[in-house]
């Protein structure tokens, strides 16, 4: 970015003049005092922590922040066997994580800091969260895995004060290893485990004196799935450092370096209700398995341009018509190999009651995907031949990312009942975001320019062929004949650049009065930013042919660039104020109003233009945190309610074409060169959301050797002012009289559908009622089985809204996971060593309710997919 330069080389002064400037002090014989700026893990006891950053960027006691927040331990997630975030949130309360098979977050980025695949897969609350957590308080967009991560914190409800550009259900933040002065330790980790999993890992922190400690963690995992063409590989290094040249200085530095390779598929296949008319043929150019070429316009035109009728339905092993399990006719629907690197620098100045961190954070990554798409719906030509349609595009991509944040705090205590931790920040973040796509087109479809689908190349499979389900006729791509009339290139059709400006400025107060009875938190934030893109210039310099040229970044061609619709820029305020009142030593209330915003539609528009504008969250909670018999019992307990406006949704448009609805919603002889002119141009419109419910979690240490957690929530997440735009033209054309009754049914028709206000939202993750727990339990050593230990824990989620048909809800869905542990303690050649055994899904689901649709004859059917297989995994850990 264009003045990175100028902040790395502020901060490296800062670094090298500050030390420098305090050397000719005395450092005063008083021991360390704890950063503000670092959580302290030194204070988690087994699974329950002890403090926590998710308030104002300082470490406070859990307790005493009138936020609710979960925080994961490093051995609760051993324990359970979770070693990424995903699997980690699984365990909050009120967080839902839809499966890997869902369909859900496998996507590719869409932003300079969308940190997809898998960033949606996760919701708190009832809202999907589309961001993946921060690390370390910065916003991450590189892959994360817990080789280096020291503790998970999730809070929930609207703080934007804290994380920014943020949705309102809540935010997962990672805490990763530092280099620790005064010790010296180590561990590594080997793992095996079902389908051909396996994991190693290394962590080593080396201690000199008391000055100077370094620490190095490394991992290497790879697994497959329970069906065809899918594994996920990670490597990763990651070192830290730790420099505290004086008494009140520390500098810290980290960097880390690896790759992610993922090939993902899924065998939720799907298979439309009705035949269709003619052969199906509907794309230009179709390769077929004997790699002879269809050409679309040489064909009669009842095999050409058709759709099947009816609904989509789940194709299982279980049905009449469906496929062994393993099958996966995605094939490798996309494969991807992302190497990334990133590095954070530190420094943390103590001057009496002012504490200062200045950090910098830069993320990078770049790779290459290989994109199948369209080969998800089985389809029947009027022959009863069953095929599958895809087309392969190639897909670049580059993200980078440089923050620079600088925060303050002072302690002002002018009487032992009254005292504040005033705390100042400002962030400054730039970012850089690149994609090019290569499609496939035949080069000889035209003399003119190739842009469009029209030379497109599509590839079909007829699943009764021996030999059709075969990797090489899946991803084939080689040996294509050609002819006088077609040569396959590809065609760089689409893709853009990004540059991005963000800042922010914070000021928070946390209060403490009569000695600690009561606490406050009171706080505001303004985030602005902007952004330039590239698109309009790559738009005007296509090639003769239509191709775009390569893009580049912001720093190499700013000439490129302009700046984007003044719709997406940003300037929004938010705050938090809240009250801790603590009733005994033993339960504390609190009550919380806070706000919060989220960028990612801040550009977008409705179908007919109009501005839907940024998202804002508002979130009300009142809650209980207590913790009875030295900590052997903790409860945090909370109410809320929570509102979202200006989310944007995309619906399905049936029964009406777009030419159709914009005649209906302009009047006769309205001219499209009026201004007043509807015209319709896409399937977006808006709604509000609230969720409002009650969530618990209970840690609990009922004797010896046992841990016990529970987690609940129970919620309703509704929906209002939804399609306000439609419904005003709409009503506007059955006022005036004279419309099409056919285009008016339809239309009403997809309001029933997507805009009925104050019912529940259709959606796993808006499920009313759901559960965790998990339990272990350690032999005493006494016993004859003193080195071991074992658990069950599991999660369950309830009947939720599949679907609305005719207006009434269909229920389903509900779904129960339970897995068990067993480890065994012992030392090996005089060092501690851990065998931990994780048994996952020992209840297997042989398959999960997704949906529902009403049939052409009226009935109604769900829609499923395979649910989550067992598996087995072994775990040995040796610290030395």
């Amino acid at each position: 970015m264009c003045n990175r330069i100028e902040v790395a080389a502020c901060l490296c002064a800062a670094l090298v003049v500050l030390p420098c400037w305090l050397a000719g002090q005395t450092p005063p014989p008083e021991p360390v005092e704890l950063s503000p700026f670092h959580v302290n893990t030194n204070s988690d006891d087994g699974w329950l922590a002890g403090t926590t950053l998710l308030s104002t960027r300082t470490n406070q006691d859990l307790k005493d922040v009138p936020v609710s927040i979960d925080a994961l331990t490093k051995e609760f997630l051993l324990d359970v066997g979770a070693f990424d975030a995903f699997s980690a949130a699984e365990w909050i309360a009120n967080a839902s994580v839809s499966s890997e098979n869902s369909g859900v977050g496998s996507g590719s980025p869409a932003s300079a800091t969308d940190p997809a695949p898998d960033s949606n897969r996760y919701a708190f609350r009832g809202i999907a969260n589309e961001s993946g957590p921060t690390r370390n308080l910065f916003t991450w967009f590189v892959p994360s895995d817990t080789y280096n991560v020291e503790r998970m914190d999730f809070g929930r409800g609207s703080n934007s004060l804290l994380f920014g550009d943020v949705e309102p259900g809540g935010q997962g933040n990672i805490y990763t290893k530092r280099a620790a002065i005064g010790r010296s330790f180590g561990n590594a980790l080997l793992q095996v485990g079902s389908f051909s999993s396996y994991r190693l890992n290394l962590d080593y922190n080396q201690s000199w004196g008391s000055k100077v400690a370094v620490r190095f963690n490394a991992t290497k995992s790879y697994s497959e799935r329970d069906f065809d063409f899918n594994h996920f590989g990670f490597e990763g290094v990651h070192g830290a450092v730790t420099y505290r040249p004086f008494k009140n200085t520390v500098i810290r530095g980290e960097m880390e370096a690896g790759t992610y390779d993922r090939t993902w598929g899924t065998n939720r296949q799907t298979i439309q209700e009705r035949r269709e008319p003619g052969l199906g043929f509907n794309n230009q150019w179709v390769v077929l398995p004997n790699n002879t070429v269809v050409r679309n316009s040489t064909l009669p035109a009842i095999d050409r341009q058709n759709a099947p009728a009816g609904e989509t339905l789940s194709l299982l092993e279980n049905d009449p018509a469906g496929f062994p399990r393993h099958y996966n006719w995605f094939g490798s629907d996309q494969t991807s190999n992302r190497k990334f690197r990133t590095y954070s620098v530190y420094l943390e100045q103590r001057i009496k009651d002012v504490n200062v961190e200045l950090s910098l954070n830069h993320q990078q990554a770049k790779w290459d995907e290989v994109q199948m798409r369209g080969n998800y719906l089985v389809r029947t030509d009027v022959n009863g031949r069953r095929h599958i349609n895809f087309t392969l595009t190639d897909r670049y991509v580059e993200q980078e990312q440089m923050t620079l944040r600088g925060m303050v705090t002072y302690h002002l205590a002018p009487h032992s009942a009254f005292s504040q931790m005033l705390i100042g920040s400002a962030e400054l973040r730039e970012s850089d975001f690149i994609t090019d796509l290569y499609h496939e087109k035949n080069d000889l479809a035209t003399t003119g320019a190739l842009n469009g689908n029209a030379s497109r190349i599509y590839y079909r499979v007829y699943i009764d062929d021996p030999g059709a389900y075969d990797p090489a006729l899946l991803g084939r791509r080689a040996n294509l004949p050609e002819t006088a009339n077609f040569r396959r290139i590809l065609f760089l059709d689409s893709g853009r650049g990004e540059a991005g400006w963000a800042r922010a400025y914070s000021a928070s107060a946390n209060g403490k009065y009569f000695n600690g009875r009561l606490q406050s938190i009171i706080g505001g934030r303004l985030d602005t930013g902007n952004a330039m893109e590239s698109g309009p210039w790559l738009n005007a310099n296509r090639t003769p042919r239509g191709e775009r040229v390569p893009i580049t970044t912001y720093d190499e061609t700013p000439e490129r660039y302009t700046p984007q619709d003044t719709l997406a820029d940003i300037e929004e305020t938010t705050h938090t104020s809240g009250l801790v009142y603590k009733l005994n030593s033993n339960i504390s209330l609190y009550g919380v109003y806070s706000t919060s915003f989220r960028a990612s539609n801040g550009g977008a528009v409705d179908f007919s233009g109009r501005a839907i504008g940024q998202q804002h969250g508002e979130t009300l909670e009142f809650g209980l945190k207590s913790d009875f018999f030295n900590r052997k019992m903790v409860v945090n307990l909370a109410w809320y309610d929570l509102e979202r406006s200006n989310v944007d949704f995309q619906y399905e448009q049936t029964g009406i074409t777009e030419d159709q609805m914009e005649e209906l919603f302009n009047p006769a002889g309205r001219s499209p060169s009026d201004p007043a002119y509807v015209v319709v141009d896409g399937r977006r419109e808006q709604r509000m959301q609230f969720s409002k419910g009650v969530e618990a979690t209970l840690i609990f240490y009922p004797g010896r050797g046992w841990n016990v957690r529970l987690a609940g929530a129970y919620k309703k997440v509704t929906q209002d002012n939804s399609m306000p735009r439609f419904k005003e033209l709409l009503a506007e054309a059955i006022a005036r009289g004279g419309e099409n009754p056919g285009y008016i049914a339809a239309a009403q028709s997809l309001v029933a559908q997507y805009g009925a206000d104050g019912r529940e939202v259709s959606a796993r993750y808006a499920a009313p009622f759901s559960f965790n727990f998990a339990t272990s339990y350690r032999f005493p050593r006494e016993s004859r089985f003193s080195d071991f230990s074992v658990g069950l824990n599991g999660s369950y989620v309830g009947d939720y809204v599949l679907n609305y048909v005719d207006g009434q809800e269909i229920r389903g869905g509900r779904q129960f996971n339970l897995h068990s542990t067993a480890s065994y303690r012992r030392k090996v050649l005089d060092r501690p060593v851990v065998f931990r055994l994780n048994l996952k899904n020992l209840l297997e689901t042989e398959y999960l309710t997704m949906g529902a649709v009403k049939l052409q004859d009226g009935s109604i059917r769900k829609l499923h997919a395979y649910g989550d297989p067992f598996n087995v995994s072994l775990t040995t850990t040796i610290e030395f």
